[in-house]
């Protein structure tokens, strides 16, 4: 099949060896950073990353619409995370068109990320064809080795552990008001706020659901992330299905997904039209991707030969029928839902995992 296709490519050929020297280049500067102190890291890599030439024309394999003119080098950094992942800005061959912003990971399987995304556009896809637009952000991700993958950078957005450190830290994990005010800074007008605060808490209901029948775990706050104009979304799925964290012996994440006061503060606090807006949303968006149960189970069947840490054998992909419990009516399910709901919103446990989130990073 590679046969076939290199031969049928023709010219588009030499693009597809431009970028695999591209990305061969990202991941030796990513090696070499590794070792260095980190005084020595941001001098070694701006210098390397000056020295790649860019081919004329060269595609970005994450966006295939956008064409690579430069490194914008004084912009490039990297996380201080335990794998040094290279933030790289990469400026637009067409003229006055904004940069693409990219995470380089090496050292990291990305395929569960990947999966992970596919699943949230195909119930995006379904949500819309119901009439349903929940505004998801699912990022872009590409895996480009074993152990090495691209992921799209959300512009204009925080964690919300940079908002509770951004309103006084640890303590503010325990206040209701951090996220709505945060989100006022960029929206001054009761107008745009009242848009902004609707565009949180639909996002938000979108989000709830997948990561309550897609079992995502490891949810914290910076793996949480909110933009300016008030959009909702999680990052990071490097745990799935249920295979939640534990700290001695005691499970970490109770809650069926993450929903705090502080969101429903946005949303103008429990009773208020918008919150109860809110639940009648996230219900029938459960309801509706229930129908579709049968999709996911199959889609995640077809994946357990590929040999992603968890999802390893069927008994994995139990945790899909018992979220999307096809033993309940719709109503039944709907009353499920709500009562997750309500439920997260006073598990303490999940505000105390943030606190120490905040005050240990």
């Amino acid at each position: 099949m590679m046969d076939a296709f290199l031969r049928g490519c023709n010219s588009k050929r030499m693009n597809f060896v431009d970028q695999e020297s591209f990305l061969r280049m990202l991941k030796e500067i990513a090696k070499e950073i590794k070792p260095m102190r980190d005084s020595e890291r941001q001098k070694h890599l701006e210098k390397r990353l000056a020295q790649i030439v860019i081919p004329p024309g060269l595609v970005l394999p994450l966006n295939q619409e956008f064409h690579i003119s430069s490194i914008d080098v004084a912009h490039c950094g990297y996380k201080d995370s335990s794998k040094l992942p290279l933030y790289i800005v990469l400026n637009n061959a067409e003229a006055g068109c904004e940069p693409f912003h990219l995470i380089f990971k090496e050292g990291d399987d990305l395929r569960q990320d990947c999966l992970t995304l596919q699943m949230i556009r195909l119930m995006d896809k379904i949500w819309k064809e119901e009439g349903l637009d929940l505004e998801m952000s699912p990022y872009r991700t590409l895996c480009v080795g074993a152990t090495t993958g691209l992921i799209e950078v959300v512009r204009n957005a925080a964690t919300t552990a940079e908002i509770a450190k951004f309103a006084g830290g640890a303590t503010a994990a325990f206040k209701q008001s951090p996220i709505a005010d945060w989100l006022r800074q960029y929206n001054k007008s009761d107008a745009l706020y009242s848009k902004c605060c609707r565009l949180f808490a639909m996002s938000c209901a979108g989000y709830c659901v997948a990561t309550y029948v897609l079992g995502i775990c490891d949810r914290h706050n910076d793996n949480i992330m909110v933009q300016t104009s008030g959009k909702f979304l999680h990052i990071d799925f490097g745990h799935f299905l249920g295979h939640k964290k534990t700290w001695l012996g005691f499970n970490r994440e109770p809650a069926a997904f993450v929903f705090t006061p502080d969101f429903a503060y946005v949303m103008g606090g429990k009773g208020a039209p918008l919150f109860e807006e809110f639940v009648t949303t996230a219900c029938k968006a459960f309801c509706i991707v229930r129908k579709h149960s049968s999709t996911f189970i199959n889609l995640f069947g077809l994946m357990l030969s590929t040999g992603i840490p968890e999802l390893q054998s069927l008994s994995d992909i139990d945790y899909l029928r018992d979220a999307f419990a096809l033993e309940l009516t719709e109503a039944e399910a709907t009353a499920k839902f709500r009562e997750l709901i309500f439920t997260s919103l006073t598990t303490w446990t999940t505000r105390v995992n943030n606190a120490v989130h905040v005050a240990l990073h």
